[in-house]
């Protein structure tokens, strides 16, 4: 859904040209789309404001006149307070963005004070003082209530990487579940692949983050690979450190791990019992390990209704593109991970029983001819089934039309790799 604001905000930044030295136009008339008269976008800005530039307490005084915020911090600079919205690091957007939101969210008039000069905010435009500065080195930031208005307070739950004192006392901060990304102070919602194993919790710094032009939400990956990584690195470090572990913590271990020490440390510890969903998982490894064939009756007891559950939390192999994994989730589980299983230690390969459910399986989707195409590929020309693989090499040929919504999730070098997968066939 598009976010005319965002847009707006948007060519803002992409058009930013400094104004007159002193001032800078907000022009709330050019806005296609205001903060909702009784939202309280503006507190999460300027939380995110304080914390960005290192407010730690925040302190905020909260009565019938408005609000009061202060923090212990040098602030924006002379450049910041002049540019704001078209400033190209959060800090100042942060700032100008809750008083573009306070000034329609039941507020008459907004100003803030701080080492670097004083900037005063109206329905219009603002007004920088560069000699009128703070000489305590404390940002205060003060927003009146307009006349009859009832500007509310948000929920607090938002913002766990800073203590907040609201008129003195200390707000709690809500318990870490799964994995919670602190942006400037501020929860951020993980939307990428699963990071962490389940039942892990972990609050996490970002400090270099890609934000949507609102800076209300990560625009997707949201973290870098390198971040990821040392993410990552972290939580197998402190699970390696447990005298005991679950069997889903060994096993998203398991999938991670590459020195064989550890592995095979973790391989001898007591295995999953047999109509554990993780069982066939730990006993194939091991084969595959001690170089030895797995029990013929691996997979008779696997309950197959788990595969989703198990590739959403991240227990299940995915040596594959993160767009593929919506079509694996389709696929049925006893076949699909058994071959993701031994595709993480064996590669791309021939397998024909993954390759019986592909050709019964749905033959309209972009990720089913894809794995499709790659298990046709093993077989010589005449082995191949004439049907099924002309059927296969049309749709990849056209899946910018016939799968719009899949072939848009691919970057320029994916739907290369599809082009030429197709001309092989």
């Amino acid at each position: 859904m598009s976010d005319p604001m965002a847009e707006h905000i948007e060519r803002l930044v992409s058009a930013a040209q400094p104004g007159p030295s002193g001032y800078f136009s907000i022009d709330l008339a050019r806005v296609e789309m205001a903060f909702a008269p009784a939202g309280d976008d503006w507190l999460h800005y300027w939380l995110r404001f304080a914390a960005f530039y290192g407010g730690d307490p925040i302190e905020l005084n909260w009565d019938n006149q408005g609000l009061r915020l202060n923090f212990q911090a040098e602030g924006p600079d002379g450049e910041e307070l002049r540019a704001l919205l078209v400033h190209r690091d959060r800090g100042p957007r942060y700032l100008g963005l809750g008083a573009l939101a306070a000034l329609r969210q039941g507020f008459s008039s907004v100003r803030l004070e701080c080492p670097r000069g004083t900037i005063e905010f109206g329905l219009t435009s603002s007004r920088l003082q560069a000699d009128l500065r703070s000489r305590d080195g404390i940002c205060r930031l003060r927003a009146r209530r307009g006349a009859g208005a009832n500007p509310r307070l948000p929920d607090f739950a938002e913002f766990v990487g800073r203590q907040i004192l609201l008129n003195g006392r200390p707000v709690p901060a809500a318990p870490a579940r799964g994995l919670r990304l602190l942006v400037d102070g501020a929860v951020l919602t993980w939307e990428g692949p699963p990071l962490l194993p389940p039942g892990h919790n972990l609050d996490w710094p970002v400090e270099t983050a890609l934000l949507d032009a609102r800076l209300r939400r990560l625009v997707r990956p949201g973290l870098t690979e390198a971040q990821r990584e040392e993410l990552q690195s972290q939580v197998e470090q402190d699970l390696l450190e447990q005298a005991e572990l679950s069997h889903e913590a060994r096993e998203w271990l398991l999938l991670r791990l590459t020195d064989r020490d550890q592995v095979l440390r973790l391989l001898n510890s007591p295995p999953p019992p047999r109509d554990h969903p993780l069982a066939p998982a730990f006993a194939e490894r091991l084969a595959w390990w001690m170089e030895r064939s797995a029990p013929p009756d691996l997979w008779t007891h696997w309950p197959a209704t788990c595969w989703p559950g198990l590739l959403e939390q991240g227990l299940a192999p995915f040596p594959l593109p993160d767009w593929l994994r919506a079509t694996c989730g389709r696929l049925p589980g006893r076949e699909t991970y058994a071959h993701l299983l031994r595709r993480s230690w064996c590669g791309n390969h021939l397998d024909s029983a993954f390759l019986q459910v592909l050709l019964s399986s749905r033959r309209d989707t972009l990720g089913g001819n894809l794995l499709l195409a790659e298990q046709l590929l093993h077989l010589l020309p005449a082995q191949r089934p004439a049907q099924a693989t002309s059927f296969c090499r049309e749709f990849l040929l056209a899946a910018e039309l016939e799968a719009a919504s899949e072939w848009s999730l691919l970057d320029a070098q994916e739907r290369k790799a599809v082009l030429e997968l197709a001309r092989q066939l």
